[in-house]
C-alpha cells in the first residue's frame, strides 16, 4: 500500500499493476476502520478507462468530501426529507464554503468538486449494488437523493438555474480564419508590420511569439524579401544602439 494524502480524509493507493495505483479511501473508524468499497469500484472503472493517476487523486478526494459531509453532518439528521436533500444540501454547502473548513477552496476548485461528485452520484444509480455493509446506508442515500432532486426544477447539483453551472466550463472551441477571407485582410490592412505578421502567420505557419521576437534586420530585402526567425533565447542578436556603438 502507498500513502497518498493525509488531511482532512486519509487516502490511500493499492498497486493495481507495475505502473499504476488505485487511489482508495481509508474511513478512520475508532472501531472497525475500512475501505469505501463504491469509491474503490468507481475510481477503479476510471483507472481501467484510462484516466491520469493525478485525475483519480483528485476525484477520490472529492468523493471523500461527499463522505465526510454525510458521516459528519448528514448521520446525525433522522428526518427522511433531510436525507432526500442530501445531495442539495452538500453542493450548497460546498459552494457557499460553509461547513467542514471548506472555506480554504477556491471557486474554480469547488466547480471541479461539484462536477466530480456529480459524475460519482451518477454512476452510484447506474450501479447500485456496488457497495458493501459500511457503506450500504450511504449509497442508499445517494440514490434516494439523487431521484429526489431530479423532480425538482432546479438543484444546485442536477438541474443549475439559467445562468449558473456547477459543472465545468465548456472548453473553449476554438474558430480557424477563413481562407478565402486571407488574402482581404492582407490587403485592408494598412500597417506593414501587421500585414508582414498576417503574411507569415497565414502562408508561414509562424507564432506571434515567434514574430514579436524579430528585429528590423532580420527582414533582408534583396532578390525579394528573405525573413530570419532565429531562437529568442539561444541566438545571438546584434543591433546598434543610439550611441551608434553595436551590442551583442
Amino acid at each position: 500500500m502507498k500513502n497518498f494524502i493525509l488531511k482532512d480524509t486519509t487516502l490511500i493507493a493499492s498497486k493495481y499493476d507495475n505502473q499504476r495505483f488505485l487511489p482508495l479511501i481509508l474511513v478512520l473508524d475508532e472501531k472497525d476502520p475500512f475501505i469505501l468499497k463504491s469509491a474503490s469500484y468507481y475510481t477503479r472503472m476510471l483507472l481501467e478507462k484510462g484516466k491520469p493517476q493525478t485525475s483519480l487523486k483528485e476525484i477520490t478526494r472529492h468523493i471523500a468530501k461527499i463522505w465526510d459531509y454525510y458521516s459528519l453532518i448528514h448521520k446525525k439528521s433522522k428526518d427522511m426529507k433531510d436525507r432526500r436533500l442530501f445531495l442539495e444540501k452538500l453542493a450548497r454547502d460546498l459552494k457557499n464554503k460553509s461547513v467542514l473548513n471548506w472555506n480554504t477552496l477556491s471557486d474554480q476548485n469547488i466547480q471541479k468538486h461539484l462536477h466530480n461528485i456529480k459524475m460519482f452520484c451518477l454512476w452510484v444509480k447506474r450501479h447500485p449494488n456496488c457497495f458493501d455493509k459500511y457503506d450500504k446506508a450511504f449509497v442508499k442515500t445517494i440514490i434516494q437523493s439523487h431521484d429526489f432532486l431530479q423532480t425538482l426544477p432546479h438543484s444546485t447539483l442536477f438541474n443549475p438555474e439559467k445562468g449558473k453551472t456547477t459543472t465545468h466550463k465548456q472548453d473553449k472551441v476554438i474558430r480557424s480564419f477563413p481562407v478565402d477571407k486571407i488574402f482581404e485582410l492582407i490587403q485592408t490592412t494598412p500597417n506593414p508590420r501587421d500585414k508582414i505578421m498576417f503574411i507569415l502567420m497565414a502562408f508561414g505557419g509562424r507564432r506571434p511569439s515567434e514574430l514579436l521576437h524579430m528585429f528590423c534586420q532580420d527582414f533582408i530585402i534583396q532578390n525579394g524579401l528573405k525573413v530570419i526567425i532565429a531562437d529568442p533565447e539561444t541566438s545571438f542578436f546584434r543591433w546598434n544602439d543610439y550611441s551608434g556603438s553595436r551590442e551583442e
